[in-house]
């Protein structure tokens, strides 16, 4: 699908509630959504605190790497709605990195 479809036209971006997301996909997916994005504030609240406070045995290029997927994920703003697998590995990959538990 098109951006636009569910966000309008660039001047004018909406944020659609979760419940239009079943305009388009199966009943319920609203909630799975919700779950998700759920998931998502709180591995991003997780790296946030691994990236303020990192192992002093973290090597910068990881460092710099974690704190890229953080970014990404932060910037998208959809909360993991976008690509809620890929937002999810991005930041479990980050908290790794940084050697968080």
């Amino acid at each position: 699908m098109e951006c636009s479809e569910c966000h309008g036209e660039i001047g004018a971006v909406l944020r659609p509630k979760p419940t239009a997301c079943v305009l388009c996909h199966k009943p319920g997916y609203d909630e799975l959504c919700r779950t998700w994005q759920k998931e998502i504030e709180e591995l991003l609240a997780s790296v946030e605190q691994a990236l303020a406070k990192p192992a002093a045995n973290v090597p910068a290029e990881r460092l710099e790497s974690a704190r890229r997927a953080f970014e990404a994920v932060k910037r998208d703003g959809s909360r993991g709605a976008h690509n809620h697998e890929a937002a999810k590995q991005l930041l479990a990959e980050a908290l790794q990195a940084l050697g968080a538990p």
